[in-house]
């Protein structure tokens, strides 16, 4: 689900399927996932938990609010991002912040933005972890109105430095094109207007949108012990019953589509997007397949928006947004040559070729035990673990999803790949990032 942050040299050979398959090596046989358990409480959130102890002993948290970039609309894009930037601002603790808390702590909170959720992520020693969670769960509760201003700041330079990246730049353009009549279409943090105009009751609003119980997950990994699972359930709790507001449905894509933008590159950058299945999809692990065959490109994450994260600046290769609803598939292309043409060409053709004809049992067997060996070694830190114990509660089997991934993966065929090629590569949007210069075209 996840992999590592890779260049694709072959994505842009003519037959770039089989060779970045073929200088793979295989992937080392895996240990199995820890045991985990699931809990859902009576206001209807889920608490997953999965004691992975280690030295030193360390628990990590991610906490998926209902509550995504979906439900930003045009007039307070900017709104989730500036919500959580708020709620990590505010006074919990003798006057300190949630984040300045940890930092006292040798601790660290943080926030994440995806289509569907707003992330926190918390990490601490266990002694100290019940105090942070309290302090995160108040701040929640009561986001400080007076944060606002030095919060906008923070967001609106983050969006500054966003905008600095190509590719993220092209999957920004990729989102308006694709999700239009959906939040996931606008930017994280707003434009000038947008984020100008959000006051107090704005951010209040989003703040209890984002705590219903139904959709809520808390997911503990590492040290965990049945006293700390029990003082999570009960800051959990804490969260109102109900279910959270319904995101718009983007309007459907039946033709293609192609935008473009001229910023300060050195060379072209080309992002090609289609449909793509979600997690919950039967054709999620093919897609998975199909991604190791066209070339992994980076994690779940790398052009994720948060109070801790840095956007890639450059990115080559497959990536998959699964938490979308729909989800999309985008593969990006960063060539020297003044022409990208011949790269385009490379890869429909060899999208032409997934589509219209069954690959060898042999590349597509290579091609599954790279996708397994991503998903094994992608999840390397708490974080990491949390993230994926978290995705697999919201999953419709529940924990032992994170387990079931790889069998899933192993049963696929070659006609599974065809098959999910034909239904989800159709209707591709181009997004373009050229340089400014005139000597430099298509």
């Amino acid at each position: 689900m996840r992999c590592a942050r890779s260049r694709v040299a072959a994505a842009c050979g003519p037959a770039f399927a089989a060779l970045v398959l073929l200088g793979a090596a295989p992937p080392a046989n895996p240990a199995p996932f820890a045991p985990s358990t699931q809990e859902r409480l009576a206001n209807g959130a889920v608490i997953a938990v999965q004691n992975t102890a280690g030295i030193p002993p360390l628990i990590g948290a991610t906490m998926f609010l209902p509550a995504g970039l979906a439900l930003q609309r045009a007039e307070d894009a900017g709104i989730a991002a500036l919500t959580a930037s708020v709620v990590l601002s505010t006074p919990v603790d003798g006057g300190k912040s949630v984040t300045q808390v940890a930092d006292m702590l040798g601790a660290s909170a943080s926030y994440l933005l995806d289509a569907r959720d707003t992330r926190y992520y918390i990490e601490s020693r266990p002694s100290d972890f019940s105090r942070l969670l309290h302090d995160l769960s108040t701040a929640m509760e009561r986001p400080d109105p007076n944060q606002l201003d030095s919060a906008r700041r923070t967001v609106s330079d983050a969006g500054v430095a966003a905008a600095k990246s190509p590719a993220a730049t092209a999957f920004a353009m990729v989102r308006q094109a694709r999700y239009r009549g959906n939040g996931y279409a606008y930017p994280e943090a707003g434009d000038g207007f947008s984020l100008a105009r959000l006051g107090p009751t704005d951010v209040a609003a989003f703040a209890s949108a984002c705590r219903h119980g139904v959709g809520a997950v808390l997911a503990l990994e590492g040290a965990v012990t049945p006293a700390i699972s029990q003082a999570a359930a009960l800051e959990l709790s804490r969260l109102q019953a109900g279910v959270p507001p319904a995101a718009p449905a983007s309007i459907a894509i039946t033709r293609p589509q192609e935008v473009i933008s001229h910023r300060d590159v050195a060379s072209p950058w080309v992002a090609l997007a289609y449909a793509a299945p979600t997690q919950s999809s039967n054709d999620f692990a093919a897609m998975l397949v199909i991604q190791a065959l066209l070339g992994r490109g980076g994690s779940g994450d790398a052009l994720a928006f948060g109070s801790n994260t840095a956007l890639a600046d450059d990115y080559s290769g497959a990536f998959y947004q699964f938490d979308a609803e729909p989800g999309v598939f985008t593969f990006f292309l960063n060539t020297q040559s003044p022409s990208v043409d011949q790269g385009l060409r490379n890869f429909l053709g060899g999208i032409a070729r997934l589509r219209t004809r069954d690959l060898s049992s042999a590349l597509v067997q290579r091609a599954k035990r790279v996708a397994i060996g991503d998903y094994y070694t992608s999840i390397t830190t708490l974080q990491e673990a949390s993230w994926l114990l978290g995705r697999s509660a919201q999953s419709r089997t529940g924990v032992a999803a994170e387990g079931d991934l790889a069998a899933r993966i192993s049963a696929v065929t070659p006609g599974d790949v065809r098959r999910a090629a034909h239904r989800y590569f159709v209707a591709a949007t181009t997004a373009l990032v050229l340089p400014v210069e005139g000597d430099r075209h298509l």
